[in-house]
């Protein structure tokens, strides 16, 4: 596996739990520059 596939599957287990917890709206401005710049 690509470290790069890596890390992306590893931003969607944290948005999928931070999704389960709650106010997704507040964290979605957060993690938008990443989806924006994969390599930050």
């Amino acid at each position: 596996m690509r470290a790069d596939a890596l890390i992306l599957f590893v931003i969607e287990r944290v948005l999928l739990k931070a999704l389960l917890k709650g106010p997704l709206r507040g964290w979605l401005p957060l993690l938008a520059p990443f989806f924006v710049t994969p390599n930050a």
